[in-house]
């Protein structure tokens, strides 16, 4: 089975400090080191940038737009498909 894995993970949290930095230490845990290079994390933290970098991951600079509180996550993951067939074509 083909896949891609595409996770959101913007800079900011109203409620908990850097959470999205948190939860995605703990989701690089359970993705299958296989799958490292399908996977697209879609943000605008340059520490998540990082850490994306170190685990050969695939980057996409989320869209300041798409990095408010506001913005259901159901609507960011359009971008990572996006760099996705880029990275296709490549």
């Amino acid at each position: 089975m083909n896949y891609k894995i595409i996770i959101p993970a913007r800079k900011g949290s109203k409620g908990v400090t850097f959470k999205n930095r948190k939860l995605l230490i703990n989701t690089l845990s359970i993705i299958p080191k296989e799958k490292y290079s399908d996977t697209i994390i879609t943000t605008d933290d340059p520490v998540i940038e990082q850490i994306i970098k170190e685990y050969s991951m695939i980057f996409h600079q989320r869209k300041p737009e798409l990095s408010i509180d506001q913005k259901p996550p159901k609507e960011t993951p359009g971008e990572g498909k996006e760099t996705w067939k880029n990275e296709k074509k490549t």
